[in-house]
Parts: structure tokens; sequence; C-alpha cells
């Protein structure tokens, strides 16, 4: 399944790509994310490794997601290389009118 969705932010793309490719932040906007770090020894940038303690529907569960896009501040994806909900989300920011969309 495909899902394609656009947010205006009222925040410049660096502001926006900042929070949304900084692992503690993931839980202030991603609905059923507890928790989220960075792997050991797992560095900001391409290939990073993120763990991602997750509940949804009453369940507890892992996801560790690679980075396989890390373009500040226009591009930025990732996708799921352990766990039980496979997922591949990918984010473009570009400005618009002092926001981003």
């Amino acid at each position: 399944m495909r899902v394609r969705d656009e947010v205006r932010v009222d925040a410049p793309p660096e502001h926006v790509f900042a929070v949304v490719a900084d692992p503690e932040k993931l839980s202030e906007w991603m609905s059923g994310v507890k928790e989220a770090r960075f792997g050991v020894g797992s560095r900001p940038g391409l290939g990073a490794v993120i763990v991602t303690e997750c509940a949804f529907r009453g369940r507890q569960f892992r996801i560790t997601h690679e980075v396989t896009q890390f373009e500040p501040p226009t591009r930025y994806a990732f996708r799921t290389v352990e766990g039980s909900y496979p997922i591949a989300s990918a984010f473009t920011f570009r400005p618009d009118d002092g926001g981003t969309l």
C-alpha cells in the first residue's frame, strides 16, 4: 500500500527536517511511537540505525529502521530492517511562503 500526504508547517525546511530526522522527537509527531533512539554506535546521517519502541492496538513491540536518504534540508527516508511492521517512509521538504510543504 502507498499513502501520500502533504502538510504545511509554519517553520522553515531546516527546522522541520531537523525535527523529523531526530529520533528523540519521533514520539512527538508519529502516533504509536513511545520512544526512539539511535542504535548503538549509530549517528545521524545516511545508514543510521534507529530503534523505535512502539505501542499499537494493545501490543508493545520494537522496530529497527535504517535511514535510506539523508539530504538536509530537503529529503529524509527510512525503512524497516527488523520488526513485525515493515514500512518505508520518505519525506520531501520544500519552502512555502515562510513555512514548509
